[in-house]
């Protein structure tokens, strides 16, 4: 079994970090304030997703009918008895 070393890397005297990232612990630490911020990001990207996502859910119930319908005619057509 490999053991994985944790290293924090610390930035040196003679250089300054704008950022630091770090390990989310907490499940209920959401920083909604972050989430607030970007909101003019997350609704598009929101409804991108949905509509993205239920784009085919009308086509796809009625194609399954069409093509059953078709399927029955053109069967009904070719194979009749012409009388």
């Amino acid at each position: 079994m490999m053991v994985i070393e944790e290293r924090i890397q610390k930035p040196r005297e003679d250089e300054q970090w704008d950022m630091i990232i770090e390990l989310f612990n907490n499940v209920f630490n959401l920083k909604l304030k972050d989430v607030w911020q970007y909101r003019s990001l997350l609704s598009p990207l929101i409804r991108r997703y949905f509509v993205s996502f239920y784009k085919q859910t009308i086509p796809a119930p009625s194609q399954f009918f069409i093509q059953t319908l078709l399927t029955a005619v053109i069967f009904t057509i070719l194979f009749s008895k012409a009388t």
